[in-house]
């Protein structure tokens, strides 16, 4: 089995620093396999400057949490994006986004 660069292969994974894996992915599937989603896969955001790192699917909220500035949002505080836009709790995260409670 020739070994490669991960993204180079039909249906390996994407490329993409904000992702991360515990354990490395398979580099390619066969054509009529999914891929399974494990637990390991990582996303990288930011809340208030300070990396976390979630798993996909987590929400602002879990972010929050995660920061420990869950707190401050139920004193007052509200969530906002890079662009000054008020963030929902149960808005979706991207990969590399950034968060700021104020």
């Amino acid at each position: 089995m020739e070994t490669g660069k991960p993204g180079t292969h039909e249906g390996s994974l994407p490329s993409n620093p904000a992702l991360t894996s515990c354990s490395q992915p398979p580099e390619f599937l066969p054509k009529n396999q999914k891929l399974k989603t494990n637990n390991c896969l990582k996303m990288r955001v930011y809340v208030n400057d300070e990396p976390l790192e979630l798993v996909p699917g987590m929400t602002v909220r879990h972010a929050l949490i995660k920061a420990g500035l869950f707190q401050k949002i139920e004193a007052g505080l509200k969530a906002y994006d890079e662009w000054g836009n008020e963030l929902g709790l149960a808005g979706a995260l991207a990969p590399d986004m950034k968060i700021w409670v104020k």
